[in-house]
């Protein structure tokens, strides 16, 4: 009885169970003719949000704004993301699109 009054509870409010754990690992790769960019985030249980980014030097101008969007979606948690690009054999450098 006491589970089904919490599930209750938790579905007036709009919430699971899944969409409150903080514990998580995902992986995302896009690759064009110049560059493959791999973005890993993980995440386990904190009781604030602590976001560390890892990425290239390149990138770095850019990880305050996503710090900035993960805090839009996750308020608590301690969050790692690591940021790799690897650049094709024709392409020497590298230029970040600010658009």
């Amino acid at each position: 009885m006491a589970h089904s009054n919490q599930q209750q509870l938790n579905n007036k409010q709009g919430c699971s169970k899944l969409t409150q754990s903080m514990t998580g690992f995902s992986r995302a790769i896009v690759t064009t003719d110049s560059v493959s960019v791999t973005i890993e985030m993980r995440s386990v249980n904190n009781r604030y949000l602590d976001v560390q980014i890892r990425s290239p030097e390149i990138l770095r101008s850019q990880e305050a704004s996503w710090r900035q969007k993960i805090a839009k979606h996750i308020t608590r948690g301690k969050v790692d993301v690591y940021v790799r690009t690897d650049l094709s054999q024709q392409t020497s450098s590298l230029q970040l699109d600010q658009g």
